[in-house]
């Protein structure tokens, strides 16, 4: 929590992940594609949110696949294995949020990472979305831990918040 940017130390994470499931992740330090295939298993894929496009009335957010993680950098994750938590040596850590952020028509929706060194956020229930376990966005006041990623989705249209859905390569 007292680190800054530039710092270099170990770290070491205090987070679970089910093999298959699917997550939301931001670290403040970078990890190449050898670590999260160490870290997270083989096969592991990674998203990074690349292009918001209108469809048929809807939001629709695609994902590129990398296969590192660059600091301070939302993505979602699906591991191959179970981790209780990891250790990594010799990280530059960065605090510098890389928010994503895309347009298309009136809405524009910004992928968050949260590295709050409070352990916590409050989402604000009105733009901000959080993925929850059955894999939908919600927008309820909720309390999100930190190293985690949010969607804060706006429109100029007044009414109902836009339809959006995600495109994860070939499983929409």
């Amino acid at each position: 929590n007292t680190l800054t940017d530039g710092d270099v130390t170990d770290v070491a994470v205090n987070r679970s992940f089910t093999a298959g499931s699917l997550y939301t992740l931001s670290l403040p330090f970078a990890l190449d594609a050898e670590q999260v295939k160490d870290i997270f298993g083989t096969g592991t894929t990674l998203y990074q949110f690349a292009q918001l496009v209108k469809e048929n009335g809807e939001s629709v957010l695609y994902f590129s696949k990398p296969s590192a993680i660059a600091a301070a950098t939302p993505y979602l994750i699906q591991p191959t294995q179970d981790v209780n938590g990891f250790e990594v040596e010799d990280v530059t850590i960065c605090t510098t949020p890389n928010n994503i952020s895309f347009t298309a028509g009136a809405t524009t929706v910004t992928m968050k990472p949260i590295l709050s060194t409070e352990g916590s956020v409050q989402t604000n229930g009105t733009t901000e979305y959080w993925l929850a376990a059955d894999k939908y966005l919600y927008n309820n006041a909720n309390t999100i831990l930190s190293l985690r990623a949010l969607f804060d989705i706006t429109t100029a249209v007044s009414g109902m918040p836009p339809r959006c859905r995600v495109a994860l390569g070939e499983n929409i």
